[in-house]
């Protein structure tokens, strides 16, 4: 895909209607019929009955959400300073919905980093608050599920742009800096992220949250 085509497709799939976009998508994972009991906002539990989340089977198992719902009624996630319920997973690391309000939380499977890089984490890996809200959640994930493979590919371009800007240069004898070709590709990241942070800030309030290194992941 030429860059421009791909810029006009990440336009697309950002302005894009939720629904539209599971519908042309692989087929969802609903909620179990457990999940109608649980304690979430009433616009949360429509969103995950409507729309659901993509099928593991069919969404990159370390850069995407994929839906993995528990089946029971009582939430299986439980720490000192809230309980929630299970409605998916990113790499490792859980993805639940808080119980009452809904917000949405990245729980990691493993809490304590080698000994190497301890020290970045003395206190261990904690939760993060990826979503403020479940229904926040479905319309990132759907619409990541369309976007990454997008970035993806223009990632694969931009480097190969990249490599042979550096040949080019080379071979010229020049050795002043070579023109920063990847420029575009890097703004179209940018642009992303300015536009997932508007549809919710809590998602993307620092540069190191788990959205925000999701689409950093391509620059």
């Amino acid at each position: 895909m030429e860059f421009e085509q791909a810029r006009s497709e990440v336009a697309r799939i950002l302005a894009a209607d939720l629904r539209g976009l599971v519908t042309d998508g692989p087929p969802s994972v609903l909620p179990p019929s457990a999940a109608r009991t649980w304690n979430l906002p009433g616009e949360d539990t429509s969103a995950l009955f409507s729309y659901g989340l993509p099928d593991p089977a069919r969404a990159e198992e370390c850069t995407a959400v994929r839906g993995m719902f528990q089946h029971s009624e009582q939430p299986e996630y439980r720490s000192p300073e809230a309980r929630g319920y299970v409605i998916g997973v990113c790499g490792s690391a859980r993805i639940v919905a808080q119980e009452t309000s809904g917000v949405v939380l990245a729980v990691p499977e493993a809490r304590e980093l080698i000994p190497q890089l301890a020290h970045l984490a003395p206190e261990g890996i904690q939760d993060e608050t990826i979503n403020s809200s479940a229904g926040r959640l479905v319309d990132f994930a759907w619409r990541w599920m369309w976007l990454a493979p997008v970035l993806a590919e223009q990632e694969m371009a931009a480097d190969a742009a990249e490599m042979v800007a550096w040949k080019q240069s080379r071979a010229a004898g020049s050795r002043e800096p070579v023109p920063d070709v990847a420029a575009p590709y890097r703004n179209l990241c940018r642009t992303v992220r300015e536009r997932l942070r508007e549809l919710d800030p809590m998602a993307l309030r620092t540069d190191d949250s788990m959205w925000a290194g999701l689409v950093g992941g391509f620059e």
